[in-house]
């Protein structure tokens, strides 16, 4: 699978979050390295779970202080992207299902990651 390759037009106009979102960029792009078997897959998804909560957390209380609309619902997607990714942990750690459902979780990784980015998060370009 091609590596996602950061874009300027994926930009939300504010250094920090970008910066975030490049390192979302690197570790998707590590999951899609790793072996559909390989306990790294299992780790990188712990790292991309936490890299997650603590880049929302971030743009959440950003978006908060500057008041953008629409933000509840915002944050709600974020909320339903770490419930998903946690079931998503869980599914893969068990041997029975890892090889099967590997490649979707990457695929579905790398595809809400930009539409994320160009739609969302677009959302609050320049206020911030």
């Amino acid at each position: 699978m091609e590596p996602l390759v950061w874009q300027e037009e994926w930009s939300v106009g504010n250094e920090s979050l970008d910066r975030d979102h490049k390192r979302l960029v690197e570790i998707i792009n590590s999951i899609s390295e790793t072996s559909e078997s390989s306990e790294d897959a299992i780790r990188l998804l712990d790292d991309l779970r936490d890299y997650t909560e603590m880049h929302f957390g971030k743009e959440e209380r950003m978006m908060e202080a500057a008041q953008i609309p629409g933000f509840v619902e915002h944050a709600k997607h974020h909320r339903l992207f770490i419930a998903w990714l946690d079931s998503m942990q869980t599914v893969i750690r068990s041997p029975k299902t890892h090889a099967i459902i590997f490649d979707a979780v990457n695929n579905f990784l790398r595809n809400w990651l930009e539409a994320h980015i160009l739609t969302s998060d677009m959302e609050y370009k320049g206020k911030l």
